[in-house]
């Protein structure tokens, strides 16, 4: 009985071994249960922390923190990073300018971020299960 219960110990730590590496050289999916970023959401902060890298990576506006936490900076951030999509993408994504950071901003700022050669693909892939997204790009 013993032996059995350490072999069955040995093949769990295999497999989150084997898992937690495929999850850091494998390409992210969407998480559908991501939710969104903004005033009023649980704000998981890996999540805040990719819209606001992909806002000060991709707006021409002067950078903001990078900490984590969503508060009125993060929020008018997340409001200029929605227009900026709407005109530099025009009638691709449509983007509601609300300031809160849901599935059809999540499935913009993925796309562009996976189109953008400077961004690490490990990177992209951690946001894009982070942020919430219709469907997997």
């Amino acid at each position: 009985m013993r032996n059995r219960v350490r072999a069955g110990r040995l093949v769990a730590a295999a497999a989150a071994g084997v898992l937690g590496v495929t999850g850091l050289v494998g390409t992210a999916e969407a998480n559908p249960y991501a939710p969104n970023v903004g005033y009023g959401y649980a704000n998981v902060p890996a999540a805040v922390i990719c819209v606001q890298q992909f806002y000060n990576h991709f707006t021409p506006s002067p950078p903001i923190a990078v900490d984590g936490r969503f508060g009125p900076e993060t929020y008018a951030a997340v409001k200029r990073l929605q227009s900026w999509v709407d005109v530099s993408y025009p009638g691709q994504f449509q983007l509601q300018v609300d300031g809160i950071f849901g599935k059809r901003s999540g499935d913009a700022l993925i796309s562009i971020a996976r189109g953008d050669w400077r961004l690490p693909e490990h990177y992209v892939s951690q946001c894009a299960y982070a942020l919430p997204a219709t469907r997997n790009l």
